[in-house]
């Protein structure tokens, strides 16, 4: 409840926006003014989706009807209306022109005050009042303005000097001595000496004009009937005519104050009861001319408007408007002279009502005037494309429309800069019309479009002036025009560089769309600094690492940066190298850093990273014994090529010295930078002993061997042999650093002229370093034998010629078994026989020693080795130098080792050495090197390694994938290049690496000249042996001039009398 004593709130108030409005006579100048005015402000295209009117107002040579959702339409003739869009969505409820201000005040929901002086360019005053709804709005002479609204609410707008000092004051509405602030003021008027306020209740307050300030408002009367609609001044008779919704008028004496109220009269019949059915009285006002009292209202729907008129209040003419909506105001507007009245109300009906000769008439308006409701490009839009299809819309069919009507300017509306546009081209309904300019438009340019009133419908009413404006883009995309370091010829750019490149015009997103790449566009990314703008489109960032030398690397800018116009940039990549900062660096070639066993006569090689210049005897000098040692003097330095010096010592090298190269940093690049060489030192040591020889079992007259070398660097050696010896090749051996070469060697078989068994020795020289080494062979007195091996508990041994086998006995030792296999001892003197069990019932009693005739090879005094009984053995093997003996346990799965006595040769101290090595442990083969020997299993054929002092086998492994799974017997060919295998399936030859001891291109059915069912194979230097156990005979072959495979057989018929051949071993 508010306070009885009036509450004043004074408020400052915005600064009006004051636009002078003058008579628009001339037609051209109406167009020029309104198109400025559109151009103020945005263009829309759609109408509110409700337009009611409520109120309209006449001032300034300007008619104005306002209504719901902002609705705002103005004439200058009543004819033709256009509507005033965008203003405000609120509902404006009524408007007064105000004629000292010449301003149009208009009032609305949620206090809303607003003030034109054309009705176009509106001031809005927000929440300089209580957000009340407001009602209704009247002016007094000196222009202050009066204002209803909800809750009792009265407002004073009191002018002052200016808009800055105008102020508003709120009073209250009273019933009686009481406020009453629960009805709401629906209208308010000026008489001549008061002004008058109603409420819906039917109450009505008074205030004398010049206490327009000063006091507050007092309660005059009530009115029976209800809620006041609308209260009109009729100036010529000084009469208040009120009217009451339920279609009753009251008129009150407006020149005395405390006048009352009489009792009010229906404006369709005289008498009591309903005044209205269906409908509701809205508004009233007076026709100036004919002083008649006009009165308007209606329903719901159209069926129930009407206008009724009186010139004496007590007779009224009612007369019902058909296909009209409700009309909520009537304003009459003129002269005693010349008058009209124009009635307003729901879906923006409009009628002008006149009063002629005492009789009333009325006009409907159509208020849809032809206007603009669509433009492309949308009126303030920007980035438009340089020859855009335009487009204008219209909410009627139009004619007229033509280049003259619709012209085109270059950044204002001038004379000497109208664009020409082409031909405008209507749709079929003539409301939409397509265009283009001639010609391509600028970039970045505002282009403002006019269009003519002389633009009209097919009811000739004509368009309001409008003008709309766009502004082209920039559509030009942005390029890198700069870029720093460029690539020289100098490779000076340095490894830490501020990069630098600009742009064409200025960009955005240059941040993280720039990127470094090492070797080129796509390379590694580099991590660089964040880009820093600077002057003219410019922007510079650097490495975060410094970059290496003489690299490439790679600018590159994404499309991803753009300028303020979304342009992208055209994508670019550049490229540079950094200069050349790396110091030259030395290699030692020949020989390699801190090697050992070099060549004595070797020349030093020392490459360079980079071509160097300065190499001399003052900058590369050769030490002994230490870097500040004895100067080593040399025949000069000269240039390979390809960064290469060699140096040539004067004299060679001594062996096991240490010499040191010592290179200073006066030596340098080619560069323009003249990068130093580092202070470097290599050193090496001279060779001590470049040959090695691998240990030789003895051999006999008539016999072979292969003379195994290894040196510690690659060159040629020279051999030299006995005269008894003769080598199959040249003696001049050449010999590859980490392989094993070879020299094979055949003894004289006459050797009547030397007392045997001796030692024969070679003598071995580097053809290079000049180191020397000596191989040594024991010759045995025992010629070359042949040793077949029979199951049938016999050896049969031959003396082994040149061509054919002679001297051939056989021996049947008592109490030994099944014998599959023998040896002669490193003495000579003795022959070991292997025993075995394969038939049911036979004895396996290991190894036999046994005595040997040198003369008649008769085998006697046979003697069991202790530790081999039982074992079933095949093979037996002796190391070179004669101290270990190796024999296999076939079923056992254990390879054994023994100990032979330098006495007797007895077998000691025998014992398993690899256990679990495989089923069947069929033959042993040592290896050419002494280092290893074979054994053929059931799963393929292993190479086990010994060690060299102790005699113990390291380790066995497979010797080849390839190699065959039930081989009876093996043996290696005559250059050791070469093993062979025997098995139920024939023969299988495979190649031997000399290296690696591995065995691979195994080959099935080689040497097919055999049959099936060979058990042993043994070479001569001129002819292969062989034994077949299923056939009981022995063979002879010839070989092919590789001596690697048969060329063709024969049995030998002497030894014919031996049955179940199992092997056939050659001793030398």
């Amino acid at each position: 409840m508010k306070s009885n004593n009036s509450l004043i709130k004074v408020l400052s108030l915005l600064s009006l926006l004051l636009l002078s409005a003058c008579n628009q006579q001339d037609k051209q100048q109406d167009m020029v003014q309104q198109s400025q005015v559109v151009a103020q402000r945005s263009f829309s295209s759609s109408a509110p989706l409700v337009q009611n009117f409520s109120d309209v107002a006449y001032g300034n040579g300007i008619y104005l009807a306002v209504g719901s959702n902002g609705t705002i339409y103005t004439s200058n003739n009543t004819q033709h209306w256009y509507e005033q869009s965008d203003v405000t969505k609120s509902n404006i409820n009524a408007v007064v022109f105000n004629k000292v201000r010449k301003l149009f005040y208009a009032v609305g929901d949620n206090g809303l005050v607003l003030s034109s002086a054309d009705g176009v360019s509106w001031k809005i005053y927000q929440e300089l009042l209580p957000s009340v709804r407001l009602n209704s709005i009247a002016v007094l002479a000196n222009g202050n303005e009066v204002i209803g609204g909800d809750g009792g609410n009265i407002f004073e707008l009191i002018l002052g000097a200016d808009s800055s000092s105008d102020k508003i004051i709120s009073r209250e509405f009273y019933n009686d001595k009481v406020v009453d602030s629960s009805s709401s003021v629906t209208a308010v008027a000026v008489g001549g000496s008061y002004m008058l306020a109603g409420n819906s209740v039917g109450l009505t307050d008074a205030k004398a004009n010049d206490l327009f300030e000063a006091d507050n408002w007092t309660y005059q009367g009530k009115l029976d009937g209800g809620a006041i609609a609308d209260i009109s001044f009729e100036a010529d008779n000084d009469y208040f005519n009120a009217l009451l919704k339920d279609g009753r008028v009251s008129s009150l004496d407006a020149r005395k104050q405390t006048a009352k109220w009489p009792r009010a009269v229906c404006v369709v019949h005289k008498g009591d009861g309903d005044c209205l059915v269906g409908a509701t009285a809205t508004s009233i006002s007076t026709d100036i001319s004919s002083e008649h009292m006009i009165v308007v209202g209606g329903g719901s729907d159209d069926k129930h408007t009407f206008i009724s008129n009186s010139t004496n209040s007590n007779t009224w003419n009612k007369q019902d408007i058909s296909d009209t909506s409700k009309l909520n105001k009537i304003r009459c507007f003129g002269d005693s002279q010349n008058s009209q009245c124009l009635a307003v109300g729901d879906n923006k009906a409009l009628i002008i009502v006149k009063v002629q000769g005492g009789k009333l008439s009325w006009t409907k308006v159509n208020i849809t005037a032809p206007a603009v409701t669509s433009f492309v490009p949308a009126d303030g839009s920007t980035r438009v494309d340089l020859t855009p299809l335009m487009e204008l819309g219209f909410n009627l069919p139009v004619k007229n429309v033509t280049n003259k009507s619709v012209v085109m300017y270059e950044d204002h509306v001038g004379v000497n800069n109208q664009v020409e546009l082409n031909t405008l081209t209507p749709s079929s309904t003539n409301d939409q019309y397509t265009f283009a300019p001639t010609h391509k438009l600028k970039e970045l340019t505002k282009y403002v479009l006019v269009i003519e009133s002389s633009i009209v419908d097919y009811a000739d009413m004509p368009i309001r002036a409008k003008s709309f404006s766009f502004t082209t883009g920039d559509f030009t995309a942005p390029q890198v025009v700069m870029v720093n370091p460029k690539d020289d010829n100098e490779h000076s750019i340095s490894l830490a560089p501020n990069v630098e490149l600009k742009f064409s015009k200025p960009v955005l997103n240059v941040a993280h769309n720039i990127s470094l790449h090492q070797g080129s566009e796509t390379g590694e990314v580099v991590a660089i600094s964040e880009p820093t703008e600077q002057d003219d489109n410019g922007y510079v960032f650097h490495p975060s690492n410094d970059l290496k030398s003489l690299t490439k690397y790679c600018l590159v800018a994404t499309d991803k940066i753009v300028d303020n116009y979304d342009n992208k940039l055209v994508p670019y990549s550049a490229c540079f190298t950094t200069g050349d900062y790396i110091a030259p660096v030395a290699t030692l070639v020949n020989p390699l850093n801190n090697s050992e066993n070099v060549n004595l006569f070797s020349s030093i090689e020392i490459e360079f990273s980079k071509p160097v210049t300065n190499v001399t005897d003052a900058t590369v000098v050769i030490h002994k014994d230490s870097e500040n040692g004895t100067i080593v003097p040399t025949k000069g330095i000269t240039e390979k090529g390809n960064n290469i010096f060699m140096i040539k010592p004067s004299s060679k090298f001594a062996q096991g010295g240490k010499y040191y190269i010592v290179l200073n940093d006066e030596i340098t690049d080619e560069t323009k930078n003249k990068n130093k060489l580092r202070n470097t030192v290599f050193n090496f040591t001279a060779s001590k002993q470049a040959v090695k020889v691998d240990p030789l079992a003895p051999t006999a007259a008539g016999g072979t061997f292969v003379l195994n070398m290894h040196v510690d660097m690659s060159e040629e050696l020279d051999v030299t042999l006995p005269s008894y010896f003769t080598a199959k090749t040249s003696t001049r051996v050449n010999c590859i650093k980490d392989l094993v070469c070879q020299l094979q060697v055949y003894v004289d078989s006459n050797m009547s002229g030397y007392k045997l068994p001796m030692d024969a020795t070679m003598n071995i020289k580097g053809v290079d370093t000049e180191v020397e080494a000596v191989a040594s062979i024991t010759i045995s007195a025992m010629p070359t034998m042949a040793v077949f091996s029979s199951r049938d508990k016999a050896v049969e041994i031959c003396k082994v010629g040149d061509a054919t086998l002679s001297n051939c006995i056989i021996s049947k030792p008592p109490g030994i078994g099944e014998i599959f296999g023998s040896k002669i001892s490193a003495t000579g003197k003795y022959i070991y026989l292997m025993t075995g069990l394969q038939a049911q019932g036979a004895t396996a009693d290991g190894v036999y020693k046994c005595d040997i005739n040198k003369s008649s090879f008769a085998v006697t005094n046979c003697i069991k080795q202790s530790n081999t009984s039982n074992f079933n053995t095949r093979t037996l093997l002796l190391s070179p130098d004669g101290l270990y003996a190796y024999f296999n346990y076939m079923n056992g799965k254990s390879l054994n080792r023994c100990d032979v006595s330098s006495s007797n040769s007895d077998l000691l101290n025998c014992k398993a050495v690899k256990s679990n090595v495989d089923d069947k442990l069929e033959r042993m083969v040592m290896s050419d090197s002494g280092k290893n020997f074979y054994v053929n299993t059931m799963k393929g054929v292993l190479i086990c390694s010994l060690e060299e002092d102790s005699g113990n086998i390291i380790e066995c492994k497979s010797a080849g994938s390839e190699t065959p799974k039930d081989a009876w017997g093996m043996t290696m060919g005559l250059d050791n290049s070469m093993m062979y295998f025997m098995g139920s399936s024939g023969m299988t030859s495979c190649e031997r690496d000399k290296n690696t001891y591995q065995l691979s291109k195994c080959v099935s059915g080689n040497n097919s000249v055999l049959s099936l069912g060979l058990t042993g194979l043994a070479f001569t230097g001129n002819y292969v042996l062989a034994t077949n156990y299923q056939e009981h005979v022995a063979y002879k072959c010839s070989l092919t001039a590789d001596k690697k495979k048969f060329a063709s057989c024969s049995e030998l018929t002497s030894i014919a009398n031996l049955q179940k051949l199992e092997a056939v071993d050659i001793f030398q």
